[in-house]
């Protein structure tokens, strides 16, 4: 049997954050948490383990860096991919720094969030086992 893997969805745009929930849902069956702000999100990393968190850059109360840096305070193991509408090697460099596994850019295709969220996965200890 498997273990449930929460993938948590940070972004202002509601629309963006489930269409990207109906991907990592229906194309893995992870179940996937949804915030549209930085306070809503460290709210559900302190009540669940969150696996994979794909974080915006740009949210309304808090730079994604500085969010992707407080919840690693509340859980080191959880994986972080994130998500912008630009690109900027300084910003990319800068996320990789913070601990960000990818830097995908706004809008992705569902196989392109789905191998970063499988890769994630992988670098953080593996996703449960299929079946």
């Amino acid at each position: 049997m498997s273990r449930e893997v929460t993938i948590l969805v940070v972004d202002d745009d509601r629309d963006l954050c489930e269409a990207i929930s109906d991907v990592v849902e229906l194309k893995s069956g992870y179940s996937a948490e949804l915030a549209g702000t930085a306070r809503e999100a460290l709210d559900i990393a302190r009540r669940k383990t969150v696996a994979v968190a794909l974080l915006d850059l740009t949210l309304p109360d808090m730079d994604g860096l500085d969010l992707l840096r407080e919840m690693k305070q509340v859980d080191s193991a959880t994986a972080f991919i994130i998500l912008s509408g630009h690109t900027s090697v300084e910003r990319e460099v800068e996320a990789a720094s913070a601990g960000a596994v990818s830097y995908l850019v706004k809008p992705s295709s569902p196989a392109e969030l789905m191998e970063a969220i499988e890769e994630a996965l992988e670098r953080r200890g593996g996703p449960p086992p299929s079946g």
